[in-house]
């Protein structure tokens, strides 16, 4: 059985700083190796970088503006500092950026999707809004709709939605709420959203049995 890489091989946490100037101690340990590091004042964060080597960078730390900002370190040792910018940036962001940082972490090639996020969950309001309202558009006067089953029948009735190329079956229950495996939700989108793992109407997503055995659309009866 082969062994998966590890990320971080070494690490030393929460040292004193003047231990760097204790000559042979922390070299060994660091000295010429990559890693991320943090410095810490007073027990609270206060700056996070990298380094590809690390004591080199520590010792610098001791003289330029950070000099006398920070009293303790810690040091994570990486097996190559291929990910490293990628792991600062990451640590910059989830931590909002330490008093000692000038810039947020930038993630090269990643793509913000807070703009899509948006785009998908105003679109999902608004087709609830439709739902609830019973406001959604008429199928075309010229195209017969089919038939609907709930007209002639009081329920439950089998759903299927499809994702990503799998069919996941449900049930519409008399009282509106989604039985879906043994999940139940209280409305068709709530239902549709736990398939796709985001905001999903419910009415486009499910499919139903018309009167004459098709599977459409619940949006289009």
């Amino acid at each position: 059985m082969t062994r998966k890489a590890h990320l971080v091989s070494d690490y030393l946490e929460d040292l004193p700083g003047i231990i760097l100037d204790q000559v042979g101690i922390v070299e060994e340990f660091v000295a010429g190796k990559p890693g991320i590091y943090a410095l810490y004042t007073d027990n609270r964060l206060y700056y996070v970088g990298l380094a590809t080597n690390l004591k080199a960078r520590l010792k610098q730390h001791q003289k330029d503006r950070h000099s006398g900002a920070w009293d303790r370190f810690s040091v994570y040792l990486t097996t190559h500092d291929e990910h490293l910018k990628d792991l600062e940036s990451l640590l910059l962001r989830v931590t909002r950026k330490p008093e000692g940082n000038r810039q947020n972490g930038k993630f090269r090639g990643a793509s913000n999707q807070s703009s899509e996020l948006h785009r998908r969950y105003k679109l999902f309001q608004e087709e609830e809004f439709k739902e609830i309202f019973n406001l959604q558009e008429k199928p075309a006067k010229s195209k017969k709709a089919p038939l609907n089953p709930m007209e002639t029948r009081s329920g439950p009735f089998a759903l299927r939605g499809l994702h990503k190329g799998k069919t996941f079956k449900a049930l519409l229950l008399k009282d509106g709420s989604v039985r879906l495996g043994s999940w139940v939700f209280t409305s068709l989108s709530a239902a549709a959203s736990h398939v796709t793992k985001h905001p999903t109407n419910g009415r486009w997503f499910w499919h139903i049995k018309s009167t004459e055995g098709d599977w459409v659309r619940l949006k289009l009866i």
